[in-house]
């Protein structure tokens, strides 16, 4: 009997285990100088617009998770164009530029809009709600020299303030 308990207990376990999500990875991007967790692993792409961008990006899909996207990209702008030294006018009109695309390109509505900093460099966080209505997008946004960060995390409206959100934009971390 003692056996059987044992045994019942041990398959309860495994089963628990085998359905908890996985662990967060970590990934460590040396060219684009940052680290930053992830639920999985992200995928890498290129996009050769008029400034060239690198974007991880993880799609949630199939798998279980509060949100639908995470991701980062971050782009090196001429120092003719944009620096974090440069005075906070022409930053924040970079920010304001940057945030009127984003509205655009998701047709989202804008909800908040603040300044916020990473260590001594300029950024701002904006959330909007975008699909009409149905989901939140969360975005923040780093000027770090002439290099632009844009870190995004998206969920369904019923999702909203999930911990996983914070998760992913606090673990920005530049190396």
């Amino acid at each position: 009997m003692k056996k059987m308990r044992l045994f019942a207990l041990l398959l309860v376990a495994i089963s628990l285990f085998g359905f908890m999500p996985p662990e967060w990875v970590t990934i460590q991007s040396p060219e684009g100088k940052f680290r930053m967790m992830f639920p999985r692993q992200p995928v890498l792409t290129e996009d050769e617009g008029d400034v060239r961008s690198y974007t991880f990006k993880y799609d949630v899909g199939k798998f279980k998770d509060d949100n639908i996207t995470y991701s980062i990209s971050y782009a090196d702008h001429p120092d003719t164009v944009i620096h974090s030294d440069y005075k906070d006018a022409i930053i924040n009109a970079f920010f304001d530029k940057a945030i009127k695309d984003a509205l655009k390109k998701e047709k989202g509505t804008k909800l908040s809009d603040i300044k916020i900093n990473y260590k001594d460099y300029p950024g701002r966080r904006m959330k909007m709600s975008f699909m009409d209505g149905k989901g939140m997008v969360y975005m923040q946004f780093y000027l770090v020299g002439s290099r632009f960060y844009t870190i995004q995390v998206s969920c369904e409206k019923e999702h909203d303030n999930n911990v996983a959100i914070e998760k992913f934009l606090g673990s920005f971390t530049l190396i």
